[in-house]
């Protein structure tokens, strides 16, 4: 009685203070389970426990033997097992010894196997070939193996470990955030969101060593995009709900183990070939005139080998994998008209004054076909004209009409009928990608007495990508990345029911980028020959020199010019050079300790980070315009190089390299509790606490940032000098908001038959993505005492002639900040499913998986204009339109509307008893009396004396809601397989926390966060994959034996689209100053309705997805009414398959000839589009609906690969 009682305060324990801390909100530890164990019962024929019976697990492989003993209960459990195949034996005084041959233990994996010992001598042995369940019938955690087996011979486009996530229930794509911007600085490799999870923070371990890179959402090389390892990593486990408190993550991890050697020697050598005469054609090389794909050559090719140094003591594994390619990606551009560069323009252009366009049908305007003629612009610019002559050096540009004759600027002019259109025609260009890899693992395994052994782990890799960014091709660029990892373990067996494991951990990743800084004299003297032969003056200096070196700073380098309308810019990258370079060591403990019921684990890692990152962006200045603005057309404009706009660094600034410091530490416990022989409780508490970070600027200068009275709120007055905008900090934030990532899980795991073949779980959990660097550091780089500014009507060519240091006389400040304070983002996340054995070694699954998440990293503009219609004494701007969707064409009504977040009727008319609101103005439902008066850039925002500043900060909140259905057959009788489908919703009011990632935008109304309510972006309404592994059942000689199929298959639904106005905002309708344009409203059209889509082929290459007639631009000061990501995109098909031949040569080599196909179908599936923006709604030859993107950069056309490999 006094037992029970001991049982059930225990349990109340537990489940108190975990649903305490449950309410106090909840972060990630870095502990790993790389291992496995085995847990059971041992019986005699009647059922009666057994006591002190010894149990015995043997690796197959290494001869490593760990044992342990029953208790009172009957009950063992062996703890951290190398993954690997055992040999299990039971044996006690009076009974016949017991084997279980053949186990197989996955990574993280707990294996059940009970024992029933029959009465004789213990010599006498009774083999029982392994017919182990793999029903989870002792944890709550939702996950996914990948085995060894689909590792290496699914078909794996690029051999990318990572793509084998999509195998996983509740796992969709993200395609890589590839723009103008950040290029490939943010990474190239595919992004995943997990079970509702942001595409950011999922840990990624190997060996249990976090090996992701800075910016924290995956490994490998992130300019080349790939993750290379298939032959050296043994297998990995993709944990997506309610794990155990071991693991850290933003709700998923990535657990994976290195290959290691063994007593006998086994290894092989492999060459994949891609060429692309095998591949099928791109639409948009179709559209461009290709008859053939672009050139495209991949090599794969490496070698491994693992081994015995020393019999059952030391081991080896080695691992070399290289890739060399070349790919040319063809892409429509503009380019202007070679008129240009003499200073003309159509004079349906320009404007007469100042001056007056003189149509002239000179031979030196090459374009006398221009209905009304062409003409001098007032007010050119020579240097403009020198820059305009630059386009003819536009690498490989061929116009996209085949008709026309000419092949480059300059030639014989196009005057076919639309050729020119308006100072600009289209061409195509095709630059060439080249990525050269080298990936090299080593491990050596000692195996040090029976109760202690250690390994050691090494791996390195090494990328070069050679690629151009600006869009002429002029200037090149050379990105490299470098990681390195290592991590050393040492396992002591203490006891049989306690095991220690300890380990040290090493990651540097270091990625850097590199364009050419400026015109070489052979381009400067090329583009002189053709403005001379235009009969314009030669070019002796570089136009594109904007801003001068000074003393103490980074030499500048060329700097942007930007186009009119869709005109391509012309420059080198502006956030060249770059570099990153971060320094993790770790050092953690891991204790497992079984007693009775419980196996108790306790551990704790703590890791040093040093971070230092040099970004030099807008340092070398561009000049932009923008096509909604101007007194005068923005094509004369640009003529002229009066531009809006532009970016700028003050001199002696340039020099953004900044040092950054931070200690993790974190502890956790965890019980997994066997109440019963039916029943076990998961019950785990982690606490991760991440130091306050310090850094430093270049030349030990103190970091400065936007603090203090000059956020919101605040009055319209100047900043006071002479430090007007910033203030110097030690810490990045002012308190820390990871001191509190206080974590507890909680989960059940229930077999109601006790023959662990079907098991009822769920669970519940805290998990944190601690605040770290991949969110602040732009902070720090875009400011004091470097950083840029913008300027507004800069002058023009020397970019900081009228002063580049606000408050200058032409420049008005805007800067990039984050919430000093608040709470790191968390998830809670819950399950309940049901596994069930329906045959041996095939498993079916069913099972609700959701979260929630609270205090998500979002970003908005603190200091938008304002209203005039806002509230007396209000600052904030108050004209927001709420989200309502109405049936029909609102009337007018003077009635106040309040916003109730979660109700169906979202706006509400308190005059009319709370019934539906017709709606405010008549386009839309908004609030009452608001109205928009334009001024001049500074003067209507709250703060008058300073420009847009956009700010990070924590409110964002997320809830995601998921049926997810599995079944896995393990490989038997030559098959092996899984189907996965999995029916998921997302919403949120923000899904993304910085400008870097994918399909990126500012939450439209600082200030009224919940007008952002709607799918999440990446959200994937329906998610179907499978995968198969057949091995024919042919026999008789080696031309027919040895042949086997396998496939991978995907099935999904599109992300979400957003509709919105280019160019303006609701408080901004002239587009002054605002980055991002606001959705736009219904227009309530016959035949509309919300999410109308059309997916109609309307040209080649191009499809008319929705219709801009259901959509109208939304009354200047006010918001539309179209939620944000409402229409569904377009979604995608894939199937990849192989045919392998694998012929014996001798007893113990193989040679595999195999042939790979991905895509087989070539179904063409929509790519650019995404969640972004897909068109805009009242921009002149109004292409809103309309996609004439390339192929999916994640889904390419067929594609064809061969491959040859010998293993041993």
């Amino acid at each position: 009685m006094a037992r029970g009682r001991s049982i059930a305060k225990f349990a109340w324990l537990y489940i108190v203070m975990a649903l305490f801390v449950l309410l106090l909100n909840a972060g990630p530890l870095h502990a790993q389970a790389q291992t496995a164990s085995i847990s059971g019962t041992a019986t005699d024929a009647s059922g009666a426990a057994l006591v002190n019976a010894s149990v015995t697990a043997t690796n197959v492989g290494t001869s490593a033997a760990t044992s342990t003993v029953t208790d009172s209960q009957g009950r063992y459990r062996i703890s951290q097992l190398p993954v690997g195949t055992y040999n299990v034996q039971a044996t006690l005084t009076g009974f016949q010894t017991v084997v279980n041959k053949g186990v197989v233990l996955s990574v993280g994996g707990s294996t059940v196997i009970d024992f029933s010992l029959p009465v004789g001598k213990v010599t006498e042995t009774v083999n029982v070939e392994s017919q182990v369940s793999q029903v989870e019938t002792e944890t709550s955690e939702v996950s996914t193996l990948i085995s060894p087996q689909q590792m290496r011979e699914l078909p794996l486009n690029g051999r990318n470990f990572e793509q084998l996530l999509t195998l996983a229930p509740g796992v969709s794509t993200i395609a890589p955030a590839l723009n103008a911007v950040t290029g490939r600085l943010y990474g190239m490799q595919n992004n995943y969101s997990v079970s509702g999870s942001r595409p950011t923070g999922q840990m990624f371990l190997l060996d249990g060593t976090d090996i992701r890179d800075f910016w924290e959402h995956g490994t490998g090389s992130g300019y080349g995009g790939t993750s290379l390892g298939v032959e050296a990593i043994g297998e990995f486990q993709v944990l997506t709900n309610t794990y155990t408190a071991q693991f850290a993550g933003n709700g998923a991890v990535v657990n994976g183990t290195s290959r290691s050697g063994t007593n006998d020697f086994h290894g092989g050598a492999y060459e994949f070939l891609r060429n692309s005469a095998f591949d099928a054609l791109d639409v948009t090389d179709k559209t461009a005139g290709r008859t053939s794909p672009p050139p495209f050559k991949r090599n794969q090719f490496g070698g491994a080998l693992g081994g015995p140094i020393k019999k059952d003591k030391l081991f080896f594994f080695g691992n070399f994998e290289g890739l060399r390619q070349g790919l040319e990606t063809t892409t429509d551009i503009f380019v202007p008209e070679p008129y240009t560069a003499l200073g003309m323009l159509p004079c349906s252009l320009v404007t007469p004054a100042p001056g007056s366009c003189i149509a002239t049908t000179s031979a030196n305007s090459t374009q006398p076909g221009v209905p009304g003629g062409i003409g001098l612009v007032p007010g050119r610019s020579q240097t403009q004209e020198n820059i305009a002559a630059l386009y003819s050096l536009c690498q490989g540009c061929r116009p996209v009409k085949p008709t026309v004759a000419n092949t480059l600027l300059g030639n014989a002019a196009c005057v076919q009928a639309g050729c020119d259109l308006g100072g600009y025609y289209e061409v195509a260009t095709s630059p060439n990608l080249i990525i050269n890899e080298d990936y090299v693992l080593g491990r050596v395994d000692y195996t040090l007495g029976a109760n202690d052994s250690v390994f050691g782990r090494y791996v390195f890799d090494n990328a070069f990508v050679g690629d151009t960014r600006d869009p002429m091709n002029i200037f090149p660029e050379t990105d490299h990345t470098r990681n390195q990892f290592i991590t050393i373990t040492e396992r002591h067996v203490a006891s049989a029911t306690l095991v220690n494991s300890l380990r040290f951990g090493f990651v540097r990743n270091n990625e850097n980028s590199q364009a050419q800084p400026a015109l070489t004299a052979a381009q400067i003297t090329k583009a002189s020959g053709f403005m001379t032969t235009l009969g314009g003056p030669a070019i002796t200096t570089d136009p594109l020199r904007f801003v001068p070196n000074y003393p103490n700073e980074l030499p500048r380098q060329d700097g942007q010019y930007g186009g009119f309308g869709p005109l391509s810019v012309i420059g080198p990258d502006l956030n060249r050079p770059d570099e990153i370079v971060q320094n993790k060591f770790s050092g953690a403990d891991d204790l497992v300790w079984s007693r009775g019921a419980h196996s108790f684990k306790f551990g704790a890692v703590v890791t040093r980070i040093q971070t230092q990152n040099l970004q030099t962006a807008y340092a070398n200045g561009g000049y932009f315009w923008n096509f909604a603005w101007g007194p005068r057309q923005p094509a004369q404009n640009w003529v002229a190089g009066s531009s809006l706009f532009a970016f700028a660094v003050p001199p002696g600034a340039n020099n953004a390299t900044r040092y950054f410091r931070e200690i993790l530490v974190a502890p956790y416990i965890q019980d997994d509790w066997k109440i019963t022989s039916r029943l076990t409780l998961n019950l785990g508490f982690r606490y991760d606490y991440n130091t306050n970070p310090v850094g430093w600027a270049f030349g030990n200068k103190p970091m400065q940032t936007i603090v203090g009275s000059f956020l919101p709120p605040f009055g319209p007055v100047a900043p006071p000098a002479p430090n007007p905008v910033f203030t110097p900090v030690k810490h990045v934030f002012q308190s820390n908001p990871n001191a509190a990532n206080l974590e507890p899980r909680l989960g059940f795991a229930y077999d109601p038959f006790k023959d662990h073949k079907t098991a009822i779980r769920g669970g519940i959990g805290v998990f944190f993505d601690p605040t770290s660097g991949r969110l602040w550091e732009s902070n720090f780089i875009n400011t004091a005492p470097s950083g840029f500014s913008f300027l507004f009507f800069p002058s023009f060519p020397n970019l900081c002639a009228g002063g580049c240091n606000p408050p200058g006389a032409t420049g008005e400040f805007a800067g990039v900040t984050y919430q000093p304070n608040g709470g790191s983002p968390y998830q809670v996340t819950y399950n309940l499913n049901v596994q069930r054995e329906i045959a041996h070694g095939t498993i079916f699954s069913v099972g609700y998986v959701g979260s929630v998440a609270r205090h998500l990293w979002t970003q908005g503009d603190i200091n938008p204009p304002k209203c005039t219609g806002s509230t007396p004494g209000n600052q904030f701007p108050d004209c927001t339109a709420l989200p309502q969707v109405p049936t029909s064409r609102p009337t007018a009504s003077n009635a106040t509307y309040t916003f109730i977040p979660g109700s169906a009727n979202a706006c509400l008319d308190p005059n009319q008893n709370n019934a539906t609101a017709p709606g405010g103005n008549g386009t839309g439902c908004y609030g009452s009396g608001v109205t928009f008066t334009p001024g001049p850039f500074a003067s209507n925002r709250i703060n008058a004396a300073m420009g847009s500043i956009i700010q990070a900060y924590n409110t964002g909140a997320s809830s995601y809601n998921s049926l997810q259905v599995s079944l896995n057959r393990q490989f038997a009788h030559n098959l092996a397989g899984q189907v996965n489908y999995t029916w998921s919703h997302c919403i949120d009011n923000g899904s993304f926390a910085s400008s870097l990632e994918e399909f990126a935008s500012l939450v439209q109304d600082r200030y009224n966060q919940n007008y952002d309510y709607g799918n999440c972006t990446f959200d994937v309404r329906h998610n179907f994959s499978a995968n198969g592994l057949y091995a024919l059942p042919f026999k008789g000689n080696r031309l027919v034996e040895g042949w086997q199929i396998a496939t991978i298959l995907g099935i999904h639904s599109g992300l979400p689209l957003n509709v919105y106005n280019s160019g303006t905002s609701f408080v901004d309708p002239a587009a002054l100053g605002t980055q991002w344009g606001s959705r736009a409203n219904y227009s309530y059209a016959p035949g509309c309705h919300p999410n109308h889509i059309i997916n109609k082929v309307i040209a080649p290459g191009v499809i008319q997805w929705f219709d801009p007639a259901c959509y109208e631009a939304q009354a200047p000061g006010f918001m539309g009414n179209v939620t944000r990501d409402s229409l569904p995109g377009p979604g995608a098909i894939s199937a990849d398959v192989s045919v392998t031949k694998n012929t014996k040569i001798t007893e113990k080599l193989n040679a595999q000839f195999r042939v790979e196909c991905f895509n087989c179908i070539n179904h063409f599936n929509v790519g650019g589009t995404g969640a972004g923006i897909l068109g805009a709604i009242n921009t002149p030859g109004n292409t809103a609906g309309q996609t004439t993107f390339s192929q999916s950069p994640v889904i390419t056309p067929r594609q064809i690969q061969f491959a040859v490999k010998l293993d041993f």
